[in-house]
């Protein structure tokens, strides 16, 4: 849309010019353009029209002009420009939307820039630019009107300074003869201008014309003296003098001359232009009291922005406590671009909705940015993703950034700003995000945990404002003021709460005189009481379809209260008065002015009524696959209307939209309401079957979302149904199912407490006594669930039993269940990698239903136990092929775990730099999935210290991990980082009894080295028997970490208790362990324990070698 104020008024959409209506309707929308934004009062706007002549109908006729210019100026969008706002109106201006006048403004700023930092073709093209927008007079039809005057002086200025500009420019570009046609003709329109005479004077000069230019400075002095009775300026006498001494800097200007000694030749400075009438006020709230703390937060950050720092500022409080307030000032005060995405509250939107909203404001393609790219796993697709938005974010220019009502966004749009919150930095961007108080999505959670770890973050909860606060801020609103005691009371009433305060504030003087209202529903019925019963029912209807009235909104909304368009329009602008609805931040559509009004006018309606209105939405957003969730969202709130069948088809649809954009945890959202649907049916329409479907496609799309204890929970509740009706085949289903939501690691995290599931495994073991296959599979989950019992044998029996079971059934979904329950339980463990290795053969190659899946996790475990057998190729041809599997079969949990053993390896090979990549990466997408929050990352990140020789672990934050279940792992951790002898005692009494479980080899190999390196000669003998049997292998900590060939561990023992020929005997074995496996570091371990064995000995490259893959530790040892 375009608006032309040069030339006579009009209005542009579409390439149509709009019909304005009569002049003074005209000059309605004229003078409001004029303001540029800023509150035209209703008198103001009155006086312009009718000027001394206002008859007693003005307001109601001012009141008919502004409907009929918001019906023209609307198109085919919900809201209109044009808003009330006390006093009076203002213009808010669609997004895209121009102005002639504020072009014209922004080209002789240009010009004026170019010019002062001698860019002269840019100057000159900005001068024509902004020349052959002026040829016209501002409003040409209302010449002489008294508001004009003002406004049309100032578009005079900038047009001469445009002209004096241009002719600089021209001579700067050697075109002297139209600098001197120019400069003849502002003499002419501005003849007692000092600085258009000089230009005459020297473009006539450097057209050769002396004479012309002597005489230009006679007659001009002259007729200052007539008319003025005053002299020339300083600037024109001195350009009389070089022009007479033939000075050559003349023949330069306005490029500085390039000779030493040369004069400066000074021109008559510019005029100064004035700012316009009206400024635009971007905030359209009340007055900001009460938030001094807040302010400065917001200045702070502004300030970082301007000096090309990176900062954000999280805003957490209750509803209507200022939040969104604070944020709009910050947008306001801003002196850079500023980006607003609102996250409305509608569970039915569709994964990225706000990141698309984000890529399309910075003006790239939401369906090229956000495109899942092919051929990549999606872990990698999804990074890949992330990267394209940092990227775009990446930019020397300062941007704000405002993430509106954060706890509303969706998952992958969270999960994108939380990887943004650890790469920006060193880019001048701010980023303000508010969140409401209460429920915090997982993903919203990492996102603050992000941000409080980092010294680019800062978090301040909005508190409540003080009595003295809530008045001024009540009085800054309500048209009369209250009373001191009607104030006092207000603060105790509200709380000191912003919103409150504003609507009570807003009620008519008669209703604030009665009762002031004890609590807030109070004040919300009476601001809806005053409004007409259509325009109510319209606002009800626009609550039911969601917070924002866009342009589906508003198709949806007549078709939902049966109202032509420009009736429902008018209704819209009436709500846009009241204020009960507002122009949205980045478009022009209406949205509420606050979710509690929203949610009042919903709590108001009768139930019947809004379940029959979310059906009829429902109805009208089928067929369109964008719309799943949406219309999945109406037909479970339009419940028990909608019939469950179709709420269970509307949600298994939404559920699969989702997991195709990569959002699992929105997937789980709709498979848990499916289910909830499908138990409304009743009973002889219920199929066990669809109902286990239901109950293991919401497991399978908890445990790629990582929820693991939301897993165990649900599959506990599913155990306990199952139990309660006896159905032996659904326990076999879901203990199915439990063996499969943790990829290739047991579904019990270290240091949990399964004793819940464990109880209900055993009661379903009764259960299916008479079912073989059923009973197979409960052992095989009960046995992974005991994979850490201090008694191997009861986990033995399990298998044994299960196995028995799952061959008499003669089911290979049985079998296979058992194979993959040996599999999971021993994962890791050192003492079974060769029958590991066995059962991943077998299980490959049973076909059963789910045997691609389980394919990709033999494949991941079996690279454990190859890696411990020290076959490397072995390892890598599975991982290769776990890899594979996961990425085709979008296998997120498994493709983590890989991603640590991707790390892991580049630790063994020696690629130091490599693996901190992987492990940036493997952190970042474990942290997404919540996989075993303790443990993995910390020992991973020791073994990489540890191989770097950083013993101090200045990056490991023990505390997080030991509220988390993870004890045990510090203390393996402590084993790879100890540095000192008291330490290392100590850690001797946590040395494993046996080596039965995924960390006990590692651990032991750790702690043998520590017994070594501090003489602890006591503990000597249990370590070498325990790992005596071990000493082909390489001691591997699950797909987490590696501690290196067990021979070396053994031959540093056997020479602390005196025992030189068998070290040299386990060193020679470990050396060539490392060295046909490539283990680089290992074998630089070996080179220099080789010199601790023979002190004589010299190996003068070792240091060097080290140092250059980053072994800082080994180096300084090997120096020594």
């Amino acid at each position: 849309m375009r608006f032309q104020l040069l030339g006579p008024l009009q209005v542009v959409a579409d390439g149509r010019q709009l019909e304005l209506g009569p002049p003074k309707q005209r000059a309605v929308l004229a003078v409001l353009l004029l303001a540029d934004g800023a509150v035209v009062s209703v008198d103001r706007l009155i006086d312009a029209v009718w000027d001394d002549d206002a008859p007693s109908s003005a307001t109601a006729s001012l009141q008919a002009y502004i409907s009929n210019l918001r019906r023209a100026l609307r198109g085919d969008g919900p809201g209109s420009p044009i808003v009330r706002q006390a006093p009076g109106y203002r213009l808010a201006l669609p997004h895209g939307a121009r102005v002639d006048l504020t072009e014209l403004t922004e080209h002789t700023a240009a010009a004026r820039g170019a010019r002062e930092s001698g860019r002269w073709p840019a100057a000159l093209e900005e001068t024509d630019a902004a020349l052959a927008l002026s040829e016209a007079p501002l409003l040409a039809e209302f010449a002489g009107a008294p508001w004009l005057s003002a406004e049309s002086l100032r578009v005079e200025e900038l047009r001469a300074e445009c002209a004096e500009t241009r002719i600089p420019a021209l001579l700067a570009l050697g075109r002297t003869a139209e600098a001197l046609a120019d400069a003849v003709a502002l003499r002419r329109s501005a003849p007692l201008r000092d600085r258009a005479c000089w230009l005459h004077m020297l473009a006539a000069y450097r057209a050769g014309r002396t004479a012309e230019a002597l005489d230009a400075y006679r007659d001009y002095a002259q007729h200052l003296d007539t008319e003025l009775g005053i002299d020339p300026g300083p600037e024109l006498r001195d350009l009389q003098t070089l022009i007479l001494a033939q000075s050559p800097e003349l023949t330069t200007w306005p490029r500085p001359s390039a000779w030493t000694g040369a004069a400066d030749v000074i021109a008559p400075a510019p005029a100064e232009v004035a700012e316009p009438p009206g400024q635009r006020d971007p905030v359209a709230g009340a007055a900001l009291v009460g938030r001094g703390r807040e302010l400065q937060a917001i200045t702070t950050l502004l300030t970082e922005v301007a000096g090309g720092h990176t900062g954000w500022l999280v805003l957490t409080g209750p509803p209507g406590i200022g939040k969104t307030r604070l944020a709009e000032e910050a947008a306001a005060r801003a002196e850079c671009p500023v980006i607003w995405v609102d996250c409305p509250d509608e569970s039915g939107a569709p994964p990225w909705w706000q990141m698309r909203r984000l890529v399309r404001a910075l003006g790239s393609d939401p369906d090229e940015v956000l495109a899942v790219p092919a051929d990549t796993d999606p872990d990698t697709a999804r990074f890949l993703v992330y990267e394209r938005l940092h990227l775009l974010l990446a930019d020397e220019r300062p941007r704000l950034l405002v993430i509106d009502d954060a706890q509303w966004a969706d998952a992958a749009t969270l999960g994108a700003l939380a990887y943004l919150s650890g790469v920006l930095r060193g880019q001048p961007i701010g980023v303000v995000i508010t969140v409401r108080d209460g429920h915090r999505p997982p993903e919203l959670a990492r996102l603050l945990t992000t941000l409080a770890r980092t010294d680019r973050g800062r978090h301040l909860e909005v508190p409540a404002l003080g009595a003295g606060d809530v008045a001024a801020l009540a009085n800054g609103i309500a048209e009369e003021p209250l009373s001191p005691a009607e104030a006092t009371v207000l603060a105790e009433r509200t709380g000191g709460n912003p919103f409150f305060v504003g609507e009570y504030a807003r009620l008519p003087r008669a209703d604030r005189a009665a009762d002031i209202p004890s609590a807030v529903r109070s004040v919300l019925d009476r601001r809806l009481a005053g409004l007409e019963t259509d325009l109510l029912e319209v606002l009800r209807g626009a609550a039911v379809i969601g917070e924002r009235v866009d342009a589906q909104a508003l198709a949806l909304l007549r078709a939902a209260v049966g109202l032509d368009l420009d009736a429902l329009a008018d209704l819209l602008d009436e709500a846009a008065d009241a204020r009960i609805l507002v122009t949205a931040h980045d478009c022009g559509a209406y949205e509420f002015a606050h979710g509690l009004l929203r949610e009042h006018l919903l709590a108001g309606m009768p139930a019947l009524r809004r379940r029959r209105l979310h059906l009829k939405i429902a109805e009208l957003l089928s067929g369109a696959p964008e719309n799943a969730g949406r219309r999945a969202q109406h037909l479970v709130d339009a419940q028990p209307l909608a019939a469950p069948l179709d709420v269970v088809a509307a949600c298994r649809e939404a559920a699969e939209h989702a997991a195709a954009q990569w959002s699992s945890e929105t997937a789980a959202r709709w498979w848990e309401n499916a289910l909830q649907a499908y138990g409304l049916l009743p009973d002889d329409q219920r199929s066990p079957a669809e109902r286990d479907s239901l109950t293991v496609a919401l497991l399978q799309a908890l445990a790629r979302a990582g929820r693991g204890q939301t897993v165990l929970d649900t599959a506990a509740g599913a155990l306990q149904e199952a139990l309660r009706s006896g159905r032996r085949a659904t326990a076999g289903r879901i203990a199915a199912e439990l063996l499969r939501v943790s990829g290739g690691w047991p579904w019990i995290a270290p240091g949990g407490d399964p004793s819940e599931l464990l109880e209900l495994l055993c009661r379903a073991v009764d259960l299916t006594a008479d079912d073989p296959s059923a009973g197979a599979q409960v052992d095989a989950a009960l046995a992974v669930g005991n994979c850490y019992h201090p008694d191997p044998a009861v986990v033995a029996g399990l298998l044994g039993r299960a196995d028995a079971l799952a061959t008499a059934s003669g089911d290979p979904d049985a079998v296979a269940a058992v194979l993959l329950g040996r599999l999971l339980t021993y994962s890791g463990v050192a003492v079974y990698s060769r029958q590991t290795l066995d059962w991943a053969e077998q299980l490959i190659a049973l076909p059963h239903d789910r045997r691609q899946e389980d394919t990709v996790t033999a494949h991941s475990v079996a690279t454990m136990a190859t890696f411990n057998l020290a076959d490397l190729d072995g390892t890598r041809v599975h991982l290769r092929a776990a890899i594979s599997g996961s990425d085709q079969l979008r296998l997120p949990v498994l493709r983590v775990q890989l991603r640590w053993l991707e790390a892991v390896l580049a630790v063994w090979s020696g690629d130091l730099a490599e693996a901190r990549r992987h492990h940036r990466i493997a952190i970042a997408v474990h942290g997404e999935t919540e996989l075993y929050g303790a443990g993995s990352a910390l020992i991973a990140l020791a073994c990489l210290l540890r191989d770097e020789g950083d013993l101090a672990g200045e990056e490991i934050l023990f505390e997080e991990y030991l509220d988390d279940g993870g004890e045990g792992m510090v203390a393996v951790v402590r084993s790879a980082l100890c540095d000192t002898r008291d330490e290392a005692e100590s850690l001797m009494a946590s040395a494993p009894d046996d080596l039965q479980f995924w960390s006990s080899l590692g651990q032991a190999v750790l702690l043998a080295h520590l017994c070594a390196e501090f003489g602890l000669t006591d503990h000597a003998g249990k370590l070498l028997s325990q790992l005596a049997d071990h000493r082909q292998e390489i001691a591997v900590i699950g797909q987490v970490g590696v501690v290196g060939p067990v021979a070396l561990a053994t031959a540093r023992l056997r020479l602390l208790v005196g025992d030189r020929d068998g070290a040299r005997r386990d060193l020679e074995l470990a050396r060539d362990i490392a060295q046909r496996s490539g283990g680089v570091p290992s074998v630089l371990r070996c080179r220099l324990f080789a010199l601790e064995l023979d002190p004589s000995a010299r190996d003068d490259a070792l240091a060097d070698e080290a140092e250059r893959i980053g072994m800082r530790g080994v180096a300084a040892a090997a120096r020594r």
